[in-house]
């Protein structure tokens, strides 16, 4: 009931930021192993930038300015993070590890967008209100 009630919300994107967080955890996870290690920065920075992913997703609201925040903050580090290894490392790793960071950081990205979106709006007090 909580989460119908909030898709209602003029101006909250909570929704669409939790969605985007999760599918890019599912599919950064579920890709690794066939394309090999999506982000150089070793196994563990990738586990827990999947967990952290998903705490935000998790904690998202629309009664939360901070975690609001926190979503644009998560999402724009996890686009900086993906981006930067798939062109860093485009010429030497095989296309599919290209175009595998490549829909992370565009479905992060997307999450950066809507957070900050949403961010804004409650920064304005406008969540759930019409505008003229």
């Amino acid at each position: 009931y909580a989460q119908h009630q909030a898709e209602k919300l003029e101006h909250y994107y909570g929704p669409t930021v939790r969605t985007l967080l999760i599918v890019s955890s599912v599919f950064f996870v579920a890709v690794s192993p066939a394309v090999g290690t999506v982000l150089p920065y070793g196994v563990l920075v990738q586990v827990l930038l999947v967990i952290v992913f998903v705490l935000f997703a998790g904690l998202t609201n629309p009664q939360s300015e901070l975690i609001l925040v926190g979503d644009a903050v998560v999402s724009g580090i996890g686009v900086a993070l993906f981006e930067t290894a798939a062109l860093f490392n485009y010429h030497s790793d095989p296309i599919q590890l290209f175009f595998a960071r490549e829909i992370v950081a565009i479905m992060l990205l997307c999450a950066l967008y809507f957070s900050i979106k949403s961010a804004r709006a409650v920064a304005l007090h406008s969540i759930g209100k019409n505008r003229p």
